[in-house]
């Protein structure tokens, strides 16, 4: 079985159990019953073969005790199996009476310091990317700061409505502990060129921003964060689908657009989004030297289109896991987190 159909079962699993054993009340004696029906069961079963084997079907006499010795194991079978199809009912009706809920985080409240972002890579239609790329540093960082829709350079300069305002935003936040950027760009898609050539340029403003942000701060430059791209074989459905990740000053050693995916396509961002938490989390901390855990990853849904922040936002449910949107109202950075509804 697969790593990734193995989670799916355990998580169905644990959505079972935890629903039914949640409270003590009629679905928690209905599981005790279950289970001391099932030691009966067995004990039930086992004297049923016993007395099966051993009968003489030519003696009447054996016959006729055999049925009697065996009528109470039926009856136990019987109710075990009754209460068992009850119990299915039950498990079924509270999967499907299961609610999650999205929840604010603040920034004081996050687990971990944050060491890996994912972001997904948009194109922007109004501003070109060499109008923003040829802006000064210090106007880009100056902007992404202090991110006011009303300040007179969002009407004056263009370039501060580029799509890739938002993901730097979301970026230079978390710069002081961030050691690995994924970059999840988009393929072509008939006449619509994907993002997928722009990776090398948005990573090289993006590090200029990062730069210039620990240098304001008066950061130790040792190492700045990786950028990193994510490629899988879209035709392997078994166990090594997983992939690799690729520094993006190697990012022309890949395979045309392979590493870009289609955004509208739910089920290869479902399996994209699982390779790259999966292998972040085989990744080592430079800080600590150990692999990183799911508080120390964040999934950023503000690129992409919707369907992108659908699967970036399900791939955050689980234990630890959050994603950011940076609001396209007043810039401001947003932490979520999925859980279980009461």
């Amino acid at each position: 079985m697969s790593q990734y159909k193995m989670k799916s079962l355990t998580q169905s699993l644990y959505i079972v159990l935890s629903q039914v054993f949640g409270r003590p009340g009629k679905n928690f004696y209905l599981v005790a019953i279950l289970l001391l029906l099932l030691g009966a069961a067995c004990n039930a079963t086992y004297s049923f073969l016993i007395e099966l084997f051993s009968c003489s079907f030519g003696n009447r006499e054996s016959v006729s005790k055999m049925i009697i010795t065996i009528v109470p194991d039926l009856i136990v079978l019987f109710l075990f199996f009754g209460i068992l199809n009850i119990f299915l009912i039950v498990s079924r009706r509270a999967i499907s009476d299961l609610r999650l809920r999205i929840t604010n985080v603040s920034p004081e409240a996050l687990n971990s310091d944050i060491k890996a972002v994912i972001i997904f890579l948009s194109k922007s239609f109004s501003v070109s990317d060499e109008i923003l790329c040829s802006q000064s540093t210090e106007n880009i960082h100056s902007f992404i700061k202090n991110p006011d829709p009303r300040h007179p350079a969002a009407d004056t300069h263009k370039w501060t409505r580029h799509s890739w305002i938002m993901p730097l935003i979301g970026i230079i936040n978390l710069c002081r502990t961030l050691e690995y950027i994924i970059i999840v760009p988009s393929s072509d898609r008939g006449k619509e060129e994907g993002t997928w050539k722009e990776v090398k340029k948005f990573s090289e403003l993006a590090e200029r921003i990062i730069e210039f942000e620990k240098k304001r701060l008066d950061h130790e430059q040792n190492k700045g964060p990786r950028f990193l791209v994510h490629e899988f074989d879209f035709d392997n459905s078994g166990d090594d689908f997983l992939g690799k990740t690729v520094d993006v000053e190697n990012v022309d050693l890949l395979h045309g657009d392979s590493f870009g995916i289609d955004m509208e396509d739910p089920e290869t961002l479902s399996r994209k989004m699982h390779s790259v938490w999966s292998l972040l989390k085989k990744k080592k901390s430079t800080a600590s030297g150990n692999p990183l855990l799911d508080e120390e990853i964040i999934v950023d849904i503000t690129g992409g289109q919707k369907l992108t922040a659908v699967a970036g936002s399900i791939s955050a449910y689980g234990m630890g896991r959050i994603f950011q949107y940076v609001s396209t109202i007043d810039y401001s950075i947003k932490f979520y987190d999925i859980e279980h509804a009461d």
